[in-house]
């Protein structure tokens, strides 16, 4: 029970300080800086808006990422390509099959030539 008093007092002080020193109080401040920097903080980890994208970029029709490592493209690749096969897929789409595995090309031959 200590304990938390000393817990509350403290974020209670904190409160106060920024209140202080800012005229907001805390949690006012943290959602204000929050959204201020947002965007930049997206667009610091790569996060791009779907609108934006190409709907044919290689990355988007294998549901990456574009840092993913080249295990998890493949491993999209398959569980994709697994159920649209013409031949064995549960639901067989011809064209489906070869935008996923012109996808997964594109991805590789960019990847080799690096």
């Amino acid at each position: 029970m200590a304990r938390r008093s000393k817990i509350v007092n403290f974020l209670m002080d904190v409160n106060d300080g920024c209140r202080i020193i800012t005229g907001r109080s805390a949690p006012n401040l943290l959602a204000r800086t929050f959204d201020f920097f947002g965007d930049n903080v997206k667009k610091a980890a790569g996060v791009q808006e779907e609108e934006r994208l190409d709907p044919n970029d290689p990355y988007k029709v294998l549901d990456v990422r574009r840092g993913a490592c080249n295990r998890v493209v493949k491993a999209s690749y398959r569980s994709l390509v697994r159920d649209v096969h013409p031949d064995t897929g549960e639901h067989p789409d011809p064209k489906r099959f070869q935008q996923l595995t012109e996808a997964y090309d594109k991805i590789m031959s960019e990847r080799k030539e690096k």
